[in-house]
Order: C-alpha cells, then structure tokens, then sequence
C-alpha cells in the first residue's frame, strides 16, 4: 500500500460525487488547493466528513496517485466555530472560502495566503461581536493582504507632494494614481486611498470602514484582475 501524505488546512467547498461520495476542494499549507475524495462518506459508518468542516483548522492522509487522491482519515486541529455565531462572521468566512476557490489554481503552494487565511480565522473566532462596518473593514483588508499574497494588489506606492482631493483607482493599470489614466478609473477621496493604506497591511485588525467606495472599488478591482465574479463581498455593499 502507498504511503500516506498529511496535509492540514482548510475546506473551502464539498460536492455530492456519486450516491455515496464526496469531493472535496482543500486548502492547505503544504499543496494549496487540492480535491481529494472522502470514500463512502454518506453511510452513517463513515466518520471522515465530521472532522472536515468549513471552520475547521484539520489534518487530512492522502492515498492514491493522479488529481484525485483518496482521504483515509481526518482529525480537527483547531475549531474555530465561533465564526457560526453572527450572520457577519459566516459572511466572512463564505468571503474567503470564494476567493481561494475561485481565483487559486490548484496544486500551487501559497504560504502567504494560508497565513493569512489563518490569521483571518482567528481573528473572527475570538470577535464574535462584529458589526456591519468592521465587516467591511474586513472584507477590504482581506481581498487587499490575499492579491499581495498571489501578486495582483494595486500599486499604491504614490508620491503626492500636495495632497488632492481624490485619487483615481485604476483596474487597467492595476493601482492608484493621482491622476486619471483612463475612462474606467475609479475616483476616490484621498481620505479613502489613505483607509486603504493602512487596511492593506498586517497583523490584521478590527477596524470600522469610513469609506464605503473603497470597498466598491476593491471589490470591482478583484472581480477585474482575476477576470470572475466574485459575490460573496457583496453583501457587505448594501
């Protein structure tokens, strides 16, 4: 028999595969994003799938060779269920399972991203009291810390010797200017630009968002540099 390979990570999507299968997409420090199989994971013998939860930091043993390997067995390395408290945690958490399935390829290591997917989970299981606005706040840090991770984030390296009363994000150029480049740029407030500085970086914290067209203009960022819809931010617009 081949030996085993342990990976830990997160899942981020389960699929019905046949009448008694599942797939699974998995997130992990060691592969990135992986699909595997839980084998017979319908019959009430199985004790695989209760381990592989969304919020859930597990470890998964892999056998089996090609793109789908089999899951042998699971166990929960950190519980973070605490995100299950309040309609604004599950939000957050539905936030970065689409990014990492939508915009990962699969099989690229990303320890980044699984840093920060980490950090995120933490932070949202020990705040359980979030509001509307820190939710936004957070929606536009992540996106922001996930592009530098995968390295498509704006350019905000500007050089403003007087400051402006708006700066212009540009999906085309990929950054922010002081100056319109094209018919598409996004006009912000220099108070927006300077929200997004300080929300682009780490550790990651709880903040209230002051500008709202930040986070529409960071949203309609990523739906353009990774050529997709990405709607689970959505929410956090109305």
């Amino acid at each position: 028999m081949a030996e085993a390979k342990e990976i830990r990570g997160f899942v981020i999507k389960q699929q019905q595969l046949g009448e008694a299968d599942i797939l699974l997409t998995f997130f992990s420090q060691e592969q990135g994003k992986t699909r595997m199989v839980i084998k017979a994971a319908k019959r009430v013998t199985s004790k695989l799938q209760s381990a592989l939860q969304p919020y859930y930091l597990s470890q998964v043993s892999l056998v089996g060779k090609g793109e789908l390997q089999n899951v042998i067995s699971s166990q929960v390395l950190e519980s973070y269920a605490g995100v299950l408290q309040t309609e604004i945690g599950m939000r957050l958490v539905s936030v970065v399972q689409e990014f990492l399935y939508r915009a990962l390829p699969d099989e690229q290591v990303n320890t980044q991203l699984f840093n920060l997917v980490l950090e995120f989970y933490k932070l949202l299981n020990n705040h359980q009291d979030l509001d509307f606005s820190q939710g936004q706040a957070l929606v536009v840090q992540f996106y922001s810390l996930a592009l530098l991770a995968i390295g498509l984030n704006p350019e905000s390296n500007l050089v403003i010797l007087e400051e402006p009363k708006e700066v212009f994000l540009s999906n085309q150029e990929g950054g922010f200017a002081i100056q319109r480049r094209s018919v598409s740029d996004i006009a912000l407030p220099t108070e927006a630009y300077k929200e997004y500085l300080k929300l682009s970086k780490q550790p990651m914290v709880i903040n209230v968002l002051d500008n709202q067209e930040l986070l529409t203009a960071i949203l309609g960022f990523v739906n353009y540099q990774l050529e997709r819809k990405f709607i689970a931010g959505e929410y956090f617009l109305t």
